[in-house]
């Protein structure tokens, strides 16, 4: 997208000046329109040089939803814009002959400034951006070419703490939107340690990335005992070699409460990565 362009997620003209327009189907053989909207969209036109994120998604008439994700780089409409080797020695340049990019003679440094113009063309799915160091007007008819991705600011490098995900947690972006995919019950996560609000539910943010999760599926939630209370594994079976807890107790617990089987909610309590462990939710204040 050109700089300070107007942006809408799902109708927008590229820096290519094509038309691009984002519609859904039912399924490939029924060809009735299916509801889409823009679950993420971070985008900001106002600074060349910025890559961002955006989530579609779409929800056939049975309430099935699907989500794809793309790329939007900005690029600016007379300035140089910086490249970025990204930790290699130098940036390669191509020339195009057709459709197919062949290695150049030139090549550049981390830091060095092009003009960019504003075609791309992409090339076994990977995107190509012409460039020259004279001006706008140049690069537009120039046969140098870079990746795209080097013109994109790497993010910087957050310091995070690595944790374990104790109750699958969906990945969200920075307005508590459903980004489309899952972080699984056991596994590692590096967030940053501080939590964030939004929209009144608390987030850990997930390191070097734009996403974050709940912070009661990867710490837990302190809750305190109104009763002595038994810990379960399942509805009915008390979970072998455990003690119970006792009124005015903390203890953490992990997620939402689940029903189980005989109708009653459960919380998933500290230790449970060792052996089930559960306790009724009712115990709790």
């Amino acid at each position: 997208m050109a700089v300070n362009s107007s942006f809408n997620p799902l109708n927008f003209t590229n820096s290519n000046g094509e038309s691009i327009i984002i519609s859904t189907q039912q399924s490939p053989a029924n060809t009735t329109f299916a509801s889409v909207e823009a679950t993420s969209n971070p985008v900001n036109t106002s600074e060349a040089g910025r890559y961002y994120n955006v989530t579609i998604t779409a929800t056939g008439y049975t309430g099935k939803k699907t989500t794809a994700t793309y790329t939007v780089l900005i690029t600016s409409s007379h300035n140089k814009q910086t490249l970025y080797a990204n930790g290699a020695s130098s940036i390669p340049t191509y020339n195009f002959y057709g459709n197919n990019p062949l290695s150049g003679s030139t090549t550049f440094k981390d830091g060095d400034q092009v003009y960019v113009a504003d075609q791309t063309k992409t090339y076994n799915k990977e995107s190509y951006s012409q460039v020259s160091t004279k001006s706008k007007s140049d690069a537009n008819s120039s046969n140098i070419w870079v990746k795209t991705s080097s013109l994109v600011k790497p993010a910087a490098t957050e310091k995070g703490e690595s944790h374990v995900v104790m109750v699958a947690s969906k990945a969200y972006d920075k307005n508590g939107n459903f980004l489309g995919h899952m972080y699984d019950t056991y596994t590692n996560i590096d967030i940053v340690p501080t939590v964030v609000t939004i929209k009144g539910k608390t987030y850990y943010k997930v390191a070097n990335k734009d996403e974050y999760v709940r912070v009661t599926n990867i710490t837990g939630t302190q809750r305190k005992l109104r009763h002595n209370a038994y810990i379960y594994s399942s509805s009915y079976r008390r979970t072998p070699g455990t003690d119970k807890y006792y009124k005015g107790q903390t203890v953490t617990t992990y997620g939402a409460s689940y029903r189980f089987k005989n109708g009653k909610k459960y919380y998933r309590i500290e230790g449970c990565r060792n052996n089930k462990r559960y306790i009724k939710a009712v115990n709790f204040y």
